[in-house]
């Protein structure tokens, strides 16, 4: 009696995920792709460069708000002087509307005086903490000769600069994020009732419902 023959038959390994995805690209001509399939992933393929061109866009937007920034400080700050004022009053403690309970929130402000040009005047302004009544203090006035703000420094532009870049890169990714995930959940409500319905019409030709 012959002993049967031994048939050795190869099996391909599985493909590698490159390779699958390949496969499931819309352009592929695979009868099993449905066209929720393909849509899917051309929407996918959208978000996908919709996260890539955020990346420049955003870069651009922030240096043209730096610029701006800039330009703006730099006109602000030429706008303000430097004065001597003598501290009339204790300081008060003041919170700003930024408040947040850290140390570094506080400031106080006081009633000053000085004199400009021959003429003294006094209003209450912004000092350091630590300042006492009959100190003198550098407090800036601006074009109308009323206590402003200090000038503010490069790091103001580059702060506003870096948010605005922030932002467009955010929406643009939650953007890209919300699209993808929405139109997924969409695709698949819509995929399992074709599902639902495929059965339910197998189950009734096969008798298997009423």
């Amino acid at each position: 009696m012959t002993a049967p023959s031994e048939e050795v038959i190869g099996v391909a390994a599985y493909p590698s995920l490159p390779v699958r995805l390949w496969r499931t690209a819309p352009w592929q001509a695979n009868s099993l792709m449905r066209m929720s399939d393909r849509t899917q992933w051309v929407i996918g393929l959208f978000a996908v460069a919709m996260v890539l061109i955020a990346v420049p866009l955003a870069g651009a937007v922030g240096t043209m708000q730096y610029a701006a920034s800039a330009d703006r400080i730099h006109v602000e700050n030429a706008r303000k002087t430097p004065v001597k004022a003598m501290v009339t009053a204790e300081p008060e403690r003041t919170l700003p509307a930024t408040y947040r309970y850290g140390a570094d929130d506080v400031q106080f402000e006081a009633e000053v005086q000085w004199s400009r040009s021959g003429h003294t005047a006094t209003a209450t302004a912004d000092v350091p903490g630590g300042t006492r009544r009959g100190d003198d203090v550098t407090i800036w006035l601006g074009a109308d000769g009323e206590p402003t703000t200090a000038p503010a420094g490069a790091d103001d532009a580059a702060g506003d600069g870096v948010g605005v870049g922030l932002a467009v890169l955010m929406a643009f990714w939650s953007g890209a994020l919300v699209l993808v995930w929405g139109t997924g959940r969409l695709f698949d409500a819509h995929r399992a009732a074709c599902w639902a319905r495929d059965w339910d019409r197998f189950g009734r030709q096969k008798k298997y419902l009423p």
